[in-house]
């Protein structure tokens, strides 16, 4: 099990981002949450099997949607949390 909490900088406000980014974790049987802050940038917690949180990790760079721009993403080990499912905050 890995965990991780990723921040996410660019264009991923208003444009689809955390809907699809949440709909690839449900796929890939990662838990967690996604959630815009304040800064225009949008936070990510998320855990699931190393290979699964790689590949989202990977999905998120490519940027999930047509109209989001990545321009700079953090991933940090976290400690493991209790999470039932994958939402949106």
């Amino acid at each position: 099990m890995k965990s991780v909490q990723i921040n996410v900088q660019g264009i991923v406000q208003g444009v689809g981002f955390r809907w699809s980014v949440s709909k690839e974790a449900r796929d890939l049987a990662i838990v967690g949450l996604i959630s815009n802050l304040s800064d225009g940038t949008v936070y990510i917690e998320a855990q699931g099997s190393a290979e699964h949180i790689d590949q989202l990790i990977d999905f998120i760079k490519k940027g999930p949607t047509p109209f989001a721009k990545i321009y700079h993403m953090d991933v940090n080990t976290q400690q493991i949390k209790k999470y039932k499912r994958f939402y949106i905050k």
